[in-house]
């Protein structure tokens, strides 16, 4: 079949060849073959055949084969009579809409059926609305391929009848293919494929602004957006949201929580396109709620099981939006902004996230400023009690501006006190590094130690300690000191000047 399809069928002179009579006396026998996959090729050959001349005399055959028994080679057949009237026109074959659609009226498989159909909707949209129309009851259970093909069907007949010129049946029979519509995206319908429950969902946004209709469309795109696994679908469906929102937000807000779920998900960018469709929809009257999400999801992130979350980089930018949406939603309440704080604050301490540690302490410098009282008097006061384990220059500069504008009067002696702390001993006093070990051994070797130890059975008896033990002991006491002295170094190197 192959080779029918790509020999030279014009001699030199471009006159047809004699020979092309035996082709299609070929095709011929093959059409009426006894093997229904050797008809199916060859009905597949003839959808790609551009002669007419070849094609003419097998018309007839090419319709015998729309009653086949086996539905490989009416499915075939359907295609092969849709390609011929589009290649030659309906002229070529005059009864093929009327045979297509016997054939629709008695076929029960499904991939036949929809080729059927679809020949119907494109050569003769009024035939396919009064199938679609009779047949209407049975369209839930017509599975996924002809769901899909009937939907094509309702957005074409819908757009075309405000058009000018429509024929008056298509503009007649819209508000019954809009009931079509509305019962198959009953929830009770359920569709189980997914690409039938985005076309309902994206047929009805398109066609109608009913709010009954728009909540429906919401509800199967936040289903999608939960159910599916796959991270493409996801950012699709976030995408038709964000379109839905800008006409019909309050719809959208009313499945805010619902859209939140879609948090869950490993990919840092589905969760960015989540952030930027719900942040815009909080309001006073979900708040709580969101700010409640928000606390799980930041303690998720140091938890043990963040690995999900992905890598050390993802995580930390995770934490970050995280916090920059909770800077969004404080602005709506002042009293959920307190409960808030402590949280916030551990996150001043870590090694790790740096930039957390900034975006954080600038959010608090945000509530500092327009928060006054009680709440403001305690995130100075915590702020002071953390002052000595924090590890970042920005944070702690930021820190100290706060503590500078900020302070009450009543207030400034433990701030004092809390600044200090982590200084002392006092006066600064800058030790070179090639000096600093040399004074902490002072020259001297360690000898071993021995000392008195009370035994299990009560009796006394004697422990000596090693130099190595000793020398353990020191390095262990001198890493727990550089670390909660990191304030102290870097005031030491502001005021000698040295780099750090």
């Amino acid at each position: 079949m192959l080779y029918w399809e790509v020999v030279d069928k014009h001699k030199e002179n471009g006159e047809w060849r004699e020979e092309m009579i035996l082709v299609s006396n070929a095709l011929r026998n093959d059409l009426l073959h006894a093997n229904e996959y050797i008809r199916g090729g060859t009905l597949r050959l003839m959808c790609k055949m551009r002669y007419y001349k070849i094609v003419e005399p097998l018309f007839e055959s090419i319709l015998q084969n729309l009653k086949h028994k086996h539905a490989y080679v009416r499915r075939n057949a359907i295609m092969c009579v849709h390609a011929l009237v589009k290649n030659f026109g309906l002229e070529a074959i005059p009864t093929a809409i009327e045979d297509v659609e016997e054939v629709l009226m008695i076929e029960g498989d499904l991939s036949a059926k929809r080729n059927a159909f679809l020949m119907l909707l494109i050569c003769d949209m009024e035939r396919a609305i009064n199938y679609l129309l009779a047949t209407q009851d049975s369209v839930s259970i017509s599975g996924d391929l002809f769901q899909l093909a009937a939907l094509e069907l309702i957005r074409k007949a819908c757009r075309g009848s405000q058009t000018v010129g429509a024929p008056a049946s298509i503009q007649a029979n819209k508000s019954k293919l809009l009931r079509i519509l509305f019962n198959m995206a009953d929830p009770t319908f359920s569709p189980s494929n997914t690409a039938v429950a985005y076309d309902i969902a994206s047929s009805l946004v398109s066609l109608t602004a009913n709010p009954q209709a728009v909540t429906t469309a919401v509800q199967h795109y936040v289903s999608l957006l939960t159910e599916q696994s796959d991270n493409n679908v996801k950012m699709i469906v976030l995408g038709r949201l964000k379109e839905v929102r800008k006409h019909h937000g309050e719809v959208v807000q009313n499945f805010l929580m619902d859209a939140f779920r879609g948090l869950s998900s490993p990919s840092l960018d589905v969760r960015k396109k989540v952030m930027e469709l719900c942040l815009p929809l909080v309001s006073p009257k979900n708040v709580k709620e969101v700010l409640a999400l928000f606390k799980k999801e930041l303690v998720k992130t140091c938890g043990s099981d963040s690995g999900t979350l992905g890598s050390k980089d993802q995580k930390s930018e995770y934490r970050r939006m995280l916090i920059r949406a909770l800077h969004v939603c404080t602005t709506h309440s002042h009293e959920d902004a307190e409960s808030l704080v402590i949280l916030l604050i551990d996150f001043l301490t870590e090694v790790e996230y740096n930039a957390t540690a900034n975006d954080t302490i600038m959010y608090l410098r945000e509530i500092v400023a327009h928060y006054s009282g009680t709440l403001r008097k305690s995130i100075i006061q915590r702020l002071g009690t953390a002052l000595s384990d924090m590890q970042h220059s920005r944070v702690l500069r930021g820190s100290l501006w706060l503590f500078a504008e900020y302070t009450d009067s009543d207030d400034v002696e433990e701030i004092l006190d809390s600044v200090l702390s982590p200084l002392r001993p006092l006066p600064l006093i800058h030790i070179p590094k090639g000096e600093e070990k040399k004074k902490k051994d002072g020259g001297k070797t360690l000898a071993p130690i021995t000392k008195t130890v009370v035994l299990a059975d009560g009796t006394y008896g004697t422990e000596t300690i090693s130099e190595a033990q000793q020398q353990q002991e020191i390095e262990a006491r001198e890493a727990s000191e550089g670390k909660k002295s990191v304030f102290r170094r870097l005031i030491t190197a502001l005021c000698f000047g040295c780099r750090f």
